[in-house]
Formats: structure tokens, sequence, C-alpha cells
């Protein structure tokens, strides 16, 4: 049991906000009290907490906006992921395989270029793939680039 020192009621600890600076661990003014306490304030101080807000976003304006970024990748990632789940089943198979170093990444299969994605042409075969450089993908998926003569690789 303790005291408010506002409203000099007698409460129970719950009813006390835990705060470790306090010998107790809890405020000396009860959760309603400090609720009240905390209202009024907002109220009558409206312009400088709206100009401390600004004044932090301001200050922190790239960490805001590097936050939104990330949640809207997010929420992208999780519908793409809803919406083609075969594809992304197939791509994280593929993957605990490289990681595994069961399967050692080959260079692009038209280029050489040492560095490599995978590109699935039927999802329900994740192990048959071909590996293409970023360049020679995006020119497949977007300018027609043939894959006819190249053979699939196949784990």
């Amino acid at each position: 049991m303790k005291q408010c020192k506002k409203c000099k009621l007698e409460k129970d600890l719950d009813e006390f906000q835990y705060n470790y600076r306090m010998a107790d661990n809890h405020l000396n003014i009860c959760k309603s009290c400090n609720k009240e306490y905390h209202q009024n304030y907002s109220k009558l101080n409206k312009q400088t907490i709206k100009q401390c807000h600004k004044k932090w976003y301001q200050d922190n304006k790239d960490k805001v906006i590097a936050k939104i970024t990330l949640s809207q990748n997010r929420k992208y990632q999780h519908t793409y992921i809803e919406n083609h789940p075969l594809a992304h089943k197939a791509r994280w198979k593929l993957l605990a395989r490289l990681k595994k170093l069961e399967i050692k990444r080959p260079p692009c299969q038209i280029c050489n270029n040492s560095k490599t994605e995978a590109h699935h042409p039927d999802y329900n075969k994740p192990f048959e793939v071909y590996h293409l450089c970023r360049k020679c993908h995006t020119d497949f998926h977007y300018n027609n680039l043939s894959l006819n003569n190249i053979t699939i690789n196949k784990y």
C-alpha cells in the first residue's frame, strides 16, 4: 500500500506506475492522477509540444523516411509471398542448398559473369534453373532475350 501525493488516497502498488528511480520502484502519483496531469499538460501546452515534435522530425527526418520505406518494403514482400507461394518456396529450396554448399553457383550462362541469379522456368521444379547475371536476367524478362540454345541446370 502506498499513498498518492496528489489525491492523498491509500492505494495498492498496482495502482502506481513502475519507475526505477524511486526507492520502491513506483511513482509517487497514482495512475489515474498521472493520466489526469498529462491530459491537462497536453491541453495547456499544445503549441510547445507541436514545436518539439516538429523539431524532432526535422532532426531525424532520414530515420523516419527509412523506417517508412522499410515498412512499405516489408508489406510488399508479404503480399508477394502470399500471391506467389510456389515461387517463394522454389527460391528458398534452391537457396537452402546453395547455403549448405551442396550446389556451387556457376557463372552466367550467357556472358560468364561470376555474380549470378537463378531463373526458374518452372516453379514446380525448384532445382532446374538457368544461372544468369543481373543484366542478362533483366534482358530475358524485359527485352525478349532467348534461352533456347542454353541448357538448363538440374540439381
